[in-house]
């Protein structure tokens, strides 16, 4: 009986600790970084605790250059501290096209 009750005991103290360390229910919104040029996103991303890298750029003549236009996960997605978010901008170059 009393290693029932021990097991018991250490079970519920071994969930207790995973819950902490893990920051269970410790969440932090995702900013919507669509639209911001990439130099502000250092400030941003310190302010929330979070950290990004840009995966990809795209050449576009329709949007200003070095602004985010993609980024995964989504804006208002909640998220834990530290959290990488991967970012698509527009190239910061024009499209070199070379001529035979």
């Amino acid at each position: 009986m009393f290693s029932v009750i021990t097991l018991v005991v250490l079970f519920y103290l071994w969930l207790k600790f995973l819950d902490i360390y893990t920051l269970n229910n410790n969440y932090i919104q995702v900013p919507d970084f669509k639209g911001v040029y990439v130099d502000n996103i250092d400030s941003i991303t310190n302010i929330n605790s979070l950290r990004y890298v840009i995966i990809d750029t795209i050449h576009d003549r329709k949007r200003p250059k070095g602004i985010v236009v993609n980024q995964d996960p989504a804006a208002h997605t909640n998220v834990k501290k530290g959290r990488k978010i991967y970012l698509t901008i527009t190239s910061l170059e024009k499209r070199k096209v070379y001529f035979p």
